[in-house]
């Protein structure tokens, strides 16, 4: 990795960082996610100032040039959406500081947009308000910063179960895309067979403590189910139906 100049891109001490990019996802050492992704972050928010510059309402006075929708038709519609490749393929402890800076420039363009201070101007009661879907009398405005455990574990839901060969409710075979010992034993054997009981027992059980994936999926349902106990009514905190009150 290297910087704008073409000189290597060190960690804090000094040191090589060491690492390859999969997919367009750092891999390697810790520091070398961090930088790969403080690169990430400084291109959203070059292009999110590009953006402001150009959408900015007080350029465009006309009536006709509706500035302010189209800048919240962005926001609200791509924008806010920018980070999330990265916060599904990385362990949410490494991804706070990154989707942090998405937040804050977010909140930048809110408040170009609106034309006040968020930070001053609304209660905490307004910005908890903000968050829900508009359906749902919201304005849709999700903090990456808080986003990032949900997309986690969405994305291991997502792409791990297809990594070796299961059975479905019919007992076909579908393949995995990458059924191999070392992922199979990781995973284990018929994990991801229907009905799907147990499926991240093997990994979560064996794993070691700092096993990337494991820990990411057991620290991202720990918040989910925290959130949830948070603001949910008494009825639905002990319905044991609902997926987010039981156990990986």
């Amino acid at each position: 990795m290297k910087n704008d100049d073409g000189t290597p891109v060190v960690g804090d001490n000094n040191e090589t960082l060491r690492g390859l990019d999969v997919c367009n996802i750092p891999v390697g050492t810790e520091q070398y996610v961090l930088k790969t992704l403080e690169k990430k972050l400084k291109k959203i928010i070059e292009t999110n100032k590009k953006i402001a510059k150009l959408m900015d309402p007080g350029r465009w006075t006309h009536p006709d040039i509706p500035a302010r929708q189209m800048l919240w038709l962005l926001i609200t519609g791509c924008l806010q959406f920018k980070p999330d490749y990265w916060l599904r393929h990385l362990h949410p402890n490494l991804t706070e500081d990154f989707a942090s800076g998405v937040d804050e420039s977010i909140h930048e363009l809110v408040q170009m947009c609106m034309g006040i201070n968020i930070d001053t101007s609304w209660s905490n009661i307004a910005k908890e308000r903000a968050r829900p879907p508009i359906r749902m009398k919201g304005l849709g405005l999700r903090e990456a910063t808080d986003r990032r455990f949900s997309q986690f574990i969405g994305g291991a839901a997502q792409s791990i179960i297809h990594l070796i060969n299961r059975q479905d409710k019919r007992n076909n075979t579908i393949e995995g895309r990458l059924h191999i010992p070392c992922i199979v034993n990781m995973l284990g054997e018929g994990s991801f067979d229907f009905p799907l009981e147990s499926p991240w027992e093997q990994m979560l059980n064996n794993s070691r403590s700092n096993h990337s994936i494991a820990n990411g999926i057991e620290q991202a349902w720990s918040h989910l189910q925290i959130n949830f106990q948070e603001v949910a009514d008494a009825a639905a905190r002990d319905n044991d139906d609902l997926l987010v009150n039981q156990n990986l």
